[in-house]
């Protein structure tokens, strides 16, 4: 699987330094002209100070009013287009209309996709660095999962990784905490998992988790979970209340048990050929909309799980919390041992400092 991510890669790095020299200034064909360099003392929306432009942005959850990913993304259209006065548009291609996560995340790099939100996940593939986001039970509220986030740590480590996957990160919003859903059993402790068929996503450090909880791990394609969970593929999926509730796994599922095994932090990310084209005054514009889209976003988040836990709960699904969250980290610390020195040890020690987390 290493060999196969490093041609793609290395096919990517090599697309993204081809398509900077022949799309820089541009954008998709089948759109107008990207922002053009402003005059002097001219650089406001309103004056004039870039050209007309559509941006194409895409994800792979519902076009839901409540969804996590669909208020990100709409947050951040409000955002791009009050700033430009309506010059830049920003066009949001819901339920992976651009194609699923990974390749719309690869498409950036190719210039194939303007924009889309990615789950921070994925970023493990390119960079083990970034795999300190995603250890488990390691974040344990909102407050702590801003806090390394937003750090000059991961925003540094964010900013190196665009130039291997020629994506720009512009900015964070909230997925909220991953929780799991199946049709086996209520999950109180550790052993509840035993020979559950969880699908996961395809990425080393959930698979690694989930064998050592000892779930019967599925890696599956994300569209076709639902599908799975129906003809009984697969038992059951682990994701955060938002996407359970707007997708409708609490429709297909007996239990849904709050583990927060890990946090869904999901990343507006731009095609770095399309965003390195741009004046220097719309990247601003479009990392500050990224950054307040994701700060409105989570506090959006937050107030709807409330509401779509109870609703899940009147649905007839049962809804329970873990025992004793204390055995299960038990059973992944091997994880962080093992992890530790590909993350880097001082990339681990500075995430422990932020966290307030002895080692």
């Amino acid at each position: 699987m290493r060999k196969k991510m490093w041609k793609q890669m290395v096919a990517v790095s090599v697309a993204a330094g081809m398509m900077a020299m022949s799309l820089a200034g541009c954008q998709n064909t089948d759109t107008p002209e990207s922002a053009a360099v402003p005059e002097a003392g001219d650089t406001s929306a309103e004056a004039g100070g870039f050209e007309e432009m559509t941006i194409k942005l895409g994800h792979g959850s519902s076009p839901a009013d409540d969804d996590p990913y669909h208020i990100l993304a709409m947050n951040f259209k409000e955002n791009v287009e009050e700033a430009t006065g309506g010059k830049v548009t920003v066009e949001i291609f819901p339920s992976g209309q651009l194609g699923g996560e990974m390749d719309s995340y690869e498409g950036l790099g190719m210039g194939t996709v303007d924009m889309c939100i990615a789950t921070a996940n994925i970023f493990g593939l390119y960079d083990e660095r970034t795999t300190i986001m995603d250890m488990p039970f390691l974040l344990q509220d909102e407050e702590s999962a801003q806090k390394l986030l937003d750090s000059d740590l991961i925003q540094g480590v964010l900013e190196e990784l665009s130039d291997t996957t020629g994506a720009v990160h512009l900015g964070f919003g909230s997925g909220g905490f991953r929780h799991i859903f199946n049709n086996v059993r209520p999950i109180y402790k550790p052993e509840d998992l035993k020979d559950v068929k969880l699908r996961v996503p395809e990425t080393t450090i959930f698979v690694d988790t989930f064998a050592a909880l000892g779930a019967n791990v599925t890696p599956m394609t994300y569209s076709e979970t639902y599908t799975g969970i129906q003809q009984k593929t697969i038992d059951g999926i682990e994701v955060p209340i938002g996407n359970g509730y707007t997708v409708g796994y609490y429709e297909v599922c007996d239990y849904l048990s709050l583990t927060r095994h890990f946090y869904n932090a999901l990343s507006l990310s731009i095609s770095k050929s399309l965003y390195d084209g741009m004046s220097p005054e719309l990247q601003q514009i479009l990392k500050d909309a990224a950054v307040k889209a994701g700060q409105d976003q989570r506090i959006s988040v937050a107030e709807n799980e409330a509401g779509q836990l109870e609703a899940m709960k009147e649905s007839g699904i049962q809804v329970n919390e873990i025992d004793d969250v204390e055995q299960f980290r038990a059973l992944v610390q091997p994880i962080y041992d093992n992890y530790r020195d590909n993350i880097s040890a001082d990339i681990y020690s500075q995430a422990m400092e932020i966290l307030g987390i002895e080692e």
